[in-house]
């Protein structure tokens, strides 16, 4: 929110973006971060400011009670989305997380602030997934959104 006198400026604005899907990533193992088979992500212009918050969602489930699983976004540079040059990594600290019985379900939203943005230039966000051990976790919803920050 822009405080008051504070010049607004087109630019302000740059940096919206979303996606989001809902094919199932079914049974993946992976123990380090992956796209999967459907990127989910979009580039965004950053705003004047630098700085943008981006939040996703997901709804996911384990494959076993014996492990977790993550959903973490990541930005890079340029507009290919999961290409580029990592500004802000995926991250178990900043990543959904589900640890609960076999084929519980959860949707939930995480959110982050991203700064040192280059205004104007172009950046991409993905969301990327893990589990802890290689037991069929599935992932069915994937949302993520990029907002302006005013400072």
């Amino acid at each position: 929110m822009p405080l008051a006198g504070q010049t607004i400026l087109a630019a302000d604005f740059d940096g919206y973006a979303h996606d989001s899907d809902s094919t199932d990533e079914t049974g993946f193992t992976s123990t380090t971060y992956t796209l999967g088979g459907t990127t989910v992500g979009t580039a965004f212009t950053a705003p004047t400011s630098g700085s943008v918050k981006v939040t996703w969602s997901a709804r996911l489930a384990l494959g076993s009670d014996t492990n977790l699983s993550y959903v973490s976004a990541e930005v890079r540079t340029g507009s290919s989305v999961g290409s580029g040059t990592v500004v802000s990594a995926t991250s178990d600290d900043s990543a959904l997380e589900l640890g609960q019985a076999t084929t519980t379900r959860i949707q939930a939203s995480r959110a982050r602030v991203v700064t040192g943005l280059t205004a104007g230039s172009t950046y991409n966000v993905s969301l990327w997934h893990r589990t802890t051990s290689a037991d069929n976790a599935t992932i069915y919803f994937r949302e993520v959104l990029v907002e302006p920050l005013f400072t």
